[in-house]
Protein backbone atom coordinates (compact mmCIF):
# COMPACT_ATOMS: atom_id res chain seq x y z
CA UNK A 1 0.00 0.00 0.00
CA UNK A 2 2.79 2.44 0.89
CA UNK A 3 4.66 1.76 -2.37
CA UNK A 4 1.47 2.31 -4.37
CA UNK A 5 0.80 5.56 -2.52
CA UNK A 6 4.30 6.83 -3.30
CA UNK A 7 3.88 6.05 -7.01
CA UNK A 8 0.48 7.73 -7.23
CA UNK A 9 1.08 10.74 -4.94
CA UNK A 10 4.35 12.15 -6.19
CA UNK A 11 5.35 15.74 -5.55
CA UNK A 12 4.84 18.04 -8.52
CA UNK A 13 8.53 18.90 -8.58
CA UNK A 14 11.78 17.02 -8.24
CA UNK A 15 14.93 18.90 -7.27
CA UNK A 16 18.51 17.62 -7.38
CA UNK A 17 21.53 19.56 -6.14
CA UNK A 18 24.22 19.92 -8.82
CA UNK A 19 27.88 20.75 -8.14
CA UNK A 20 31.14 21.55 -9.80
CA UNK A 21 33.78 20.87 -7.17
CA UNK A 22 37.04 22.80 -7.00
CA UNK A 23 40.08 21.35 -8.72
CA UNK A 24 42.10 18.89 -6.61
CA UNK A 25 43.80 19.33 -4.24
CA UNK A 26 40.90 21.00 -2.51
CA UNK A 27 40.20 21.57 1.16
CA UNK A 28 36.46 21.36 0.48
CA UNK A 29 36.81 18.00 -1.29
CA UNK A 30 38.77 16.68 1.70
CA UNK A 31 36.06 17.70 4.19
CA UNK A 32 32.88 17.03 2.19
CA UNK A 33 32.82 13.21 2.73
CA UNK A 34 32.99 13.75 6.49
CA UNK A 35 29.55 15.34 6.37
CA UNK A 36 27.62 12.36 5.10
CA UNK A 37 27.13 9.95 2.24
CA UNK A 38 24.55 12.23 0.59
CA UNK A 39 27.43 14.15 -0.98
CA UNK A 40 28.19 11.23 -3.29
CA UNK A 41 24.67 11.52 -4.77
CA UNK A 42 25.13 15.09 -5.97
CA UNK A 43 25.21 15.47 -9.75
CA UNK A 44 28.07 17.20 -11.56
CA UNK A 45 27.28 20.36 -13.51
CA UNK A 46 28.78 19.22 -16.82
CA UNK A 47 27.01 15.84 -16.76
CA UNK A 48 23.66 17.47 -15.91
CA UNK A 49 24.10 19.99 -18.75
CA UNK A 50 24.87 17.12 -21.14
CA UNK A 51 21.84 15.18 -19.92
CA UNK A 52 19.49 18.14 -20.44
CA UNK A 53 20.86 18.66 -23.96
CA UNK A 54 20.76 14.97 -24.85
CA UNK A 55 17.16 14.58 -23.64
CA UNK A 56 15.87 17.75 -25.34
CA UNK A 57 13.29 16.87 -27.98
CA UNK A 58 12.07 20.26 -29.23
CA UNK A 59 13.94 23.09 -27.44
CA UNK A 60 17.27 23.73 -25.73
CA UNK A 61 17.93 27.16 -24.24
CA UNK A 62 21.20 28.27 -22.63
CA UNK A 63 21.14 31.53 -20.68
CA UNK A 64 24.54 32.81 -19.59
CA UNK A 65 25.96 36.25 -18.85
CA UNK A 66 29.65 35.36 -19.14
CA UNK A 67 31.54 33.24 -21.71
CA UNK A 68 35.19 32.52 -22.40
CA UNK A 69 36.70 30.22 -25.07
CA UNK A 70 36.42 27.10 -22.88
CA UNK A 71 32.83 28.01 -22.06
CA UNK A 72 32.08 28.56 -25.75
CA UNK A 73 33.22 25.01 -26.47
CA UNK A 74 31.06 23.82 -23.56
CA UNK A 75 28.07 25.54 -25.20
CA UNK A 76 28.89 24.02 -28.60
CA UNK A 77 29.16 20.54 -27.06
CA UNK A 78 25.68 20.90 -25.55
CA UNK A 79 24.14 22.03 -28.84
CA UNK A 80 25.97 19.18 -30.66
CA UNK A 81 24.04 16.70 -28.52
CA UNK A 82 20.83 17.93 -30.20
CA UNK A 83 22.15 17.53 -33.76
CA UNK A 84 19.85 15.52 -36.00
CA UNK A 85 16.81 16.25 -33.84
CA UNK A 86 14.14 18.87 -34.57
CA UNK A 87 15.30 20.96 -31.62
CA UNK A 88 15.08 24.74 -31.48
CA UNK A 89 18.49 25.89 -30.21
CA UNK A 90 18.66 29.22 -28.38
CA UNK A 91 21.50 31.08 -26.68
CA UNK A 92 20.63 34.15 -24.60
CA UNK A 93 23.61 36.39 -23.86
CA UNK A 94 24.31 39.42 -21.76
CA UNK A 95 25.91 42.11 -23.92
CA UNK A 96 26.86 40.30 -27.12
CA UNK A 97 29.71 42.74 -27.76
CA UNK A 98 31.50 41.56 -24.61
CA UNK A 99 31.14 37.86 -25.52
CA UNK A 100 31.63 38.04 -29.30
CA UNK A 101 35.38 37.33 -29.22
CA UNK A 102 34.86 34.17 -27.14
CA UNK A 103 32.22 32.89 -29.56
CA UNK A 104 34.23 33.35 -32.79
CA UNK A 105 35.81 29.90 -32.49
CA UNK A 106 32.42 28.19 -32.52
CA UNK A 107 30.56 30.66 -34.77
CA UNK A 108 30.54 28.38 -37.81
CA UNK A 109 29.31 25.41 -35.78
CA UNK A 110 26.56 27.46 -34.14
CA UNK A 111 25.53 28.60 -37.60
CA UNK A 112 25.45 25.01 -38.93
CA UNK A 113 23.39 23.93 -35.92
CA UNK A 114 21.05 26.88 -36.55
CA UNK A 115 21.50 28.26 -33.04
CA UNK A 116 19.52 31.46 -32.59
CA UNK A 117 21.26 34.03 -30.39
CA UNK A 118 19.70 36.84 -28.43
CA UNK A 119 21.17 39.75 -26.50
CA UNK A 120 19.36 40.75 -23.32
CA UNK A 121 21.14 44.04 -22.68
CA UNK A 122 18.75 46.95 -22.89
CA UNK A 123 19.84 50.55 -22.49
CA UNK A 124 17.63 52.83 -20.38
CA UNK A 125 18.54 56.51 -20.24
CA UNK A 126 15.99 57.28 -17.51
CA UNK A 127 17.39 54.75 -15.02
CA UNK A 128 20.01 55.27 -12.31
CA UNK A 129 22.00 52.40 -13.81
CA UNK A 130 21.44 52.98 -17.54
CA UNK A 131 20.89 49.39 -18.64
CA UNK A 132 18.79 46.30 -17.96
CA UNK A 133 20.33 42.84 -18.17
CA UNK A 134 20.69 39.61 -16.19
CA UNK A 135 23.11 37.73 -13.96
CA UNK A 136 21.11 34.48 -13.87
CA UNK A 137 22.46 31.26 -15.33
CA UNK A 138 20.19 28.48 -16.49
CA UNK A 139 19.67 25.77 -19.06
CA UNK A 140 16.17 24.77 -20.16
CA UNK A 141 15.40 21.48 -21.87
CA UNK A 142 11.95 21.50 -23.46
CA UNK A 143 9.42 22.34 -20.76
CA UNK A 144 10.44 19.40 -18.60
CA UNK A 145 13.79 20.11 -16.97
CA UNK A 146 15.93 23.09 -16.09
CA UNK A 147 19.24 23.81 -14.37
CA UNK A 148 19.38 26.98 -12.29
CA UNK A 149 22.62 27.85 -10.57
CA UNK A 150 25.86 29.74 -10.38
CA UNK A 151 27.80 28.14 -13.28
CA UNK A 152 28.85 30.58 -15.98
CA UNK A 153 30.18 29.32 -19.31
CA UNK A 154 33.75 29.87 -18.19
CA UNK A 155 36.77 27.63 -17.70
CA UNK A 156 36.71 28.49 -14.00
CA UNK A 157 33.11 27.26 -13.66
CA UNK A 158 33.97 24.00 -15.39
CA UNK A 159 37.35 23.27 -13.86
CA UNK A 160 38.26 25.42 -10.86
CA UNK A 161 35.49 27.02 -8.81
CA UNK A 162 32.80 25.54 -6.61
CA UNK A 163 29.52 25.98 -8.48
CA UNK A 164 26.14 25.05 -7.02
CA UNK A 165 22.81 24.74 -8.75
CA UNK A 166 19.67 22.69 -8.87
CA UNK A 167 18.13 20.50 -11.55
CA UNK A 168 14.35 20.94 -11.63
CA UNK A 169 11.85 18.50 -13.07
CA UNK A 170 8.13 19.10 -12.84
CA UNK A 171 5.68 21.98 -12.78
CA UNK A 172 8.24 24.60 -11.68
CA UNK A 173 10.01 24.21 -15.02
CA UNK A 174 7.03 25.92 -16.65
CA UNK A 175 7.95 29.07 -14.69
CA UNK A 176 11.45 28.94 -16.20
CA UNK A 177 9.89 28.47 -19.66
CA UNK A 178 7.72 31.56 -19.09
CA UNK A 179 10.79 33.52 -17.98
CA UNK A 180 12.70 32.44 -21.11
CA UNK A 181 9.77 33.40 -23.34
CA UNK A 182 9.62 36.82 -21.66
CA UNK A 183 13.37 37.33 -22.03
CA UNK A 184 13.12 36.45 -25.72
CA UNK A 185 10.30 38.95 -26.16
CA UNK A 186 12.51 41.85 -24.99
CA UNK A 187 15.89 40.68 -26.30
CA UNK A 188 17.56 41.68 -29.54
CA UNK A 189 18.08 38.93 -32.09
CA UNK A 190 21.76 38.63 -33.05
CA UNK A 191 22.94 38.02 -36.59
CA UNK A 192 26.59 37.11 -37.04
Amino acid sequence: GAAMSQRVHKDKDEVQVVLTLPEEPSRLCEVLPEHGPYCSKLGSTDSIFARIAHEARFRLVIVTPFIDKVGAEWIASMFRLTDGKPVERILILRDYNSTKASLTGIARELDLLQVRMFDYYIRHKARHIPFETFHAKFVLGDDTQAYIGSANMLASSLEVALEVGVLLNGQSVLNIKRLVDSMLAVSLSINW
